[in-house]
């Protein structure tokens, strides 16, 4: 009988219904970061909205009218997208900061305890992070190729990422950013393996900020500035354009070979990423200082409000003489912006952040934690997940290739977040929700339990 009870229970972790409810429920528990629910949803369409552009590319009949959008200042938004990849960095890393420092305080966890604790943590998060990639990694190579049927459709292959076939374990094991990066397997799978690299290092540098703040502060911001230089070191010696990388002249764009290598050496690297989270690191401490209050003048607030806004502003629409073709970046102008302005966005957004968290966000507040945005919130790692898979078989799917207008770009990035959604819903059901329970009900939750 007692077999029978725990293979119920152990059953019970893949209920439908009940893992369902949990998804689709608004509830929040007290003292829960309400606003982080809105910016996370926010921050992954707008990762759908660029990779709309990028992922279409093969199926574009006209693509010349790109080159008229670049012409347009509304169109920086989605040139300037990957800020949006920064602002998960910074959502994650605040939260990882912050909820730690609270365990920690909580628990009055001493050095051996910590040492203990961090092996579990580890596995958590590769558990809470592994099934559902593995999954989606095993239909994107294995099965989606036999989802279309067109002119488009790749041919001798029995795959559709062949790089999957021999370097599926750099994603499975968070290294493919940097070992093989221009082989990697499902591409968008680099955010992941620097989000578990940063995870790696932060315990220790949380910890450090408990048992002595200033020590801890300061090696936090060491390690932000020392990631900037390498992004700014790295600009200059490869005399990379703005952005993504290239040239510095937009009317001589790379070679793919060229851009794929620019990539591999400035976008994907963790030394050249760890600002924007290390950014995070610090509001989550600051964060568990301020215990629920800011102690600024609202005069204060505001200016800090209206800096924060500007420089986002800046960072999204301050290139467009140069990506427009107005003229072409020198070299300082160039490793300025690709140096730093992940970094000064990370500090606006963390201020934001911070502002709404302590009863200074007003009606930005309210928005942000509208209880609509926390179901979305919870799908958005698996809509992060599948998108790609979606578009790609989207993209070659078309028997023609499609002549885009302004209509025919919004309405494909409609579709596509809705798809996005409608699937990671089911996948999250079946692949995420299931090993998350099973995680704590069996694993690392009855590990952490021993160590109190």
């Amino acid at each position: 009988m007692y077999f029978l009870g725990a293979l119920g229970e152990f059953l019970m972790c893949f209920s439908l219904y009940t893992n369902g409810y949990k998804l689709l429920s608004t509830k929040q528990p007290p003292g829960s970061l309400k606003c982080l629910h809105g910016i996370r949803f926010l921050s992954m369409t707008w990762v759908i909205l660029g990779h709309t552009l990028v992922f279409s590319f093969s199926s574009i009949g006209n693509f010349m009218v790109v080159g008229g959008w670049l012409k347009r200042w509304t169109f920086q938004v989605i040139m300037n997208a990957t800020v949006s990849v920064d602002s998960f960095f910074v959502l994650s890393a605040l939260l990882t900061s912050y909820l730690f420092l609270k365990q920690l305080e909580k628990k009055k966890t001493t050095p051996v305890k910590f040492f203990i604790t961090v092996p579990i943590m580890y596995l958590h998060r590769y558990l809470r992070l592994t099934p559902a990639y593995g999954f989606m990694i095993l239909y994107y190579t294995c099965l989606s190729l036999y989802m279309y049927s067109s002119p488009l459709k790749p041919v001798n292959t029995t795959a559709a990422d062949p790089n999957c076939v021999t370097n599926w374990w750099g994603a499975i094991f968070y290294m493919n950013n940097f070992i093989e990066s221009n082989k990697m397997c499902a591409g968008w799978g680099w955010y992941l393996s620097n989000d578990f690299q940063f995870f790696i290092v932060t315990p220790f540098v949380v910890y450090l900020m408990y048992i002595t703040s200033i020590g801890g502060v300061v090696l936090s911001i060491a390690m932000v500035i020392g990631s900037t230089i390498a992004a700014t070191s790295i600009s200059v010696r490869d005399d990379l354009g703005l952005g993504l990388g290239g040239v510095r002249d937009p009317k001589h764009p790379p070679a793919n070979a060229q851009q794929n290598q620019n990539m591999s050496d400035y976008y994907f690297p963790p030394w050249c990423r760890y600002q924007s989270f290390g950014v995070g690191v610090i509001f989550g401490f600051i964060l568990w200082k301020c215990r629920g209050q800011l102690p600024i003048s609202r005069v204060v607030n505001l200016c800090l409000w209206a800096v924060s806004g500007a420089i986002m502003l800046a960072i999204l629409y301050g290139p467009f003489e140069i990506e427009s073709g107005g003229r072409i970046a020198t070299v300082a102008e160039a490793a300025i912006y690709n140096g730093w302005s992940r970094t000064a966005w990370s500090l606006a957004l963390g201020y934001i952040i911070l502002a709404c968290c302590l009863g200074r966000g007003g009606w930005v507040n309210e928005l942000l934690s509208w209880s609509g945005f926390v179901p979305l919130s919870r799908l958005t790692y698996c809509a992060y997940l599948v998108h790609p898979v979606i578009m790609t078989i989207a993209s070659a799917s078309n028997k023609n290739k499609i002549m885009w207008t302004d209509i025919t770009f919004i309405s494909m990035f409609a579709a596509y977040t809705f798809l996005a959604y409608a699937v990671a819903f089911p996948f999250s059901l079946m692949f995420e929700a299931p090993f998350m329970l099973i995680d704590k009900k069996y694993l690392t939750g009855k590990l952490s339990n021993s160590v109190k």
